[in-house]
């Protein structure tokens, strides 16, 4: 990814590697028939940019590390975009971190991204 002064961050990723891992992205990519076909150069996406990177990281590098506060938004990513692989892990690692001392934080981060009320 690169950034330049004052713009938000740019990922660079392969079309074909995410529709593998993403229906959502295989249809704009790849089915021009639909409304929202993408065509161009650059595509965005409802995400910060720290969930993108560590979606990324993840799908080209095997593993990423996920703070607490990342688990929510990046749930809400792999939800959007369809990412059922990730779904079920994402959901794993949230059964084990939801405890009385987590629970706060991690409705806290809901409550950030508007998906909780």
């Amino acid at each position: 990814f690169s950034a330049q002064d004052g713009e938000p961050p740019r990922f660079y990723g392969c079309k074909n590697i995410l529709a593998v891992w993403s229906p959502t992205f295989e249809s704009l990519f790849y089915t021009n028939d639909q409304v929202g076909f993408f065509d161009g150069a650059e595509l965005d996406v409802e995400a910060s940019p720290e969930t993108v990177e560590m979606f990324l990281r993840f799908i080209h590098e095997g593993e990423v590390v996920v703070k607490l506060d990342g688990l929510w938004p990046l749930y809400c990513f792999l939800n959007t975009y369809q990412v059922v692989d990730l779904v079920d892990r994402v959901e794993d690692i949230m059964d084990k971190a939801v405890s009385v001392d987590t629970c706060c934080h991690l409705l806290a981060s809901a409550q950030q991204l508007g998906s909780y009320d």
